[in-house]
């Protein structure tokens, strides 16, 4: 979704205020890309957490990136112990990211 929608679907003020910002200064280059709102460095960012949080909880779990670009799986390439060549998915094998 583009940040508009996110804007009115979410309320901001729960959100951390330095994804917001992100979000709306990234808003014009993320019009119309498939993971908006949120430009890569910031879904990296969120991404991480997750992933430390579920590697303390459950170390054997392994996680995918689903639909995620290539871009973001390099940035958590230590964090993750799928490929985006090799990865568990619901999507199916089109859901392998191309897209730099």
């Amino acid at each position: 979704m583009e940040a508009r929608e996110a804007e009115r679907i979410f309320n901001m003020a729960e959100l951390d205020q330095q994804f917001v910002r992100s979000m709306r200064a990234a808003a014009p280059r993320m019009a119309g890309v498939f993971n908006a709102p949120f430009p890569p460095e910031v879904r990296a960012e969120i991404y991480g957490h997750y992933l430390d949080e579920i590697k303390r909880i459950s170390p054997g779990t392994p996680v995918s990136l689903c639909s995620e670009e290539l871009q973001v799986w390099r940035m958590l390439r230590d964090k993750l112990a799928m490929a985006p060549d090799n990865l568990y998915c619901c999507c199916g094998g089109t859901s392998v990211p191309t897209r730099e």
